[in-house]
């Protein structure tokens, strides 16, 4: 997906996301997704730091829709 600045396609988040973490859903405070949990900016490795979301926008753009179906119907 072509933009011209990347890390403006990210959602800075403050949710802790440790090295292998990555991946669980960003939920805003009505349970909706709205993102996936994918990157931290720390010095130390470790949790403290900004962390970073793909909006479920360009989610949905990069799966097909049978992925997607699979992902929110998995329990």
């Amino acid at each position: 997906i072509d933009h011209p600045n990347p890390v403006e396609q990210f959602i800075q988040t403050d949710v802790t996301v440790n090295h292998g973490c990555s991946g669980g859903p960003l939920l805003n405070t009505e349970g909706k997704l709205v993102g996936i949990n994918t990157a931290i900016s720390t010095r130390s490795g470790y949790f403290e730091g900004y962390s970073f979301a793909q909006p479920v926008e360009l989610v949905k753009a990069l799966l097909s829709k049978e992925e997607w179906i699979e992902i929110l119907s998995a329990k």
